[in-house]
């Protein structure tokens, strides 16, 4: 061995240094491969979180077309996990009464709206991770509404997280509830006809 490493003068330092750095070279190397088979199993990890996310939101789509709910084909195609209802359309629906869903108010602790909607369940956004307990059947439709809409659209969002995928924002919120504003017409319409 000693002569493999000596040079053409005898000289064994400089082979013995190259061996040493190749040995050291090939630590360091095994050390990036680790780290990059560490760094490759996060993403598959994320990858696989995001794939449950997605088949969960699919079984649920078919779980609603299976129970007659009508979706739209962008809704599945684009893997949405909630609905957004115009607040037109969710009133049409609110008073329907063929429907069977729960309303849930996620504005501020203080909000009052300007008239009150029959039926809805007031659990501010910073309460629904306390209370979703609440809600024992995850299948039934929920609208989540808010001041403005914005609340409601995290609402929604965390209530899928927490497993339940028939959730739907309430656009525009409040401030475009067709009922709000139809009251405080009827209230003009009778003060009006008292004055006159």
């Amino acid at each position: 061995m000693s002569d493999i490493l000596k040079d053409s003068e005898g000289n064994t330092d400089n082979k013995q240094e190259k061996w040493n750095l190749d040995k050291i070279n090939i630590f360091r190397l095994f050390e990036l491969i680790d780290i990059k088979i560490s760094d490759l199993e996060k993403k598959i990890s994320q990858i696989e979180e995001r794939f449950e996310v997605e088949l969960s939101v699919q079984r649920d789509h078919l779980l609603r077309v299976k129970n007659g709910e009508k979706i739209s084909s962008q809704f599945i195609s684009e893997g949405l996990a909630y609905s957004e209802f115009t607040a037109e359309s969710a009133y049409k629906i609110y008073q329907d009464g063929r429907y069977n869903f729960i309303i849930i108010d996620v504005s501020i602790i203080d909000f009052v709206p300007p008239t009150k909607i029959d039926g809805v369940l007031h659990i501010p956004l910073e309460d629904l991770n306390d209370r979703y307990k609440e809600f024992a059947n995850k299948l039934i439709p929920m609208f989540f509404i808010s001041e403005d809409g914005t609340r409601s659209i995290l609402a929604v969002e965390q209530m899928n997280k927490l497993g339940f995928f028939n959730v739907n924002n309430i656009s525009g919120g409040h401030q475009f509830w067709p009922g709000h504003h139809n009251e405080h017409i009827d209230n003009n319409k009778k003060n009006n006809n008292q004055a006159a």
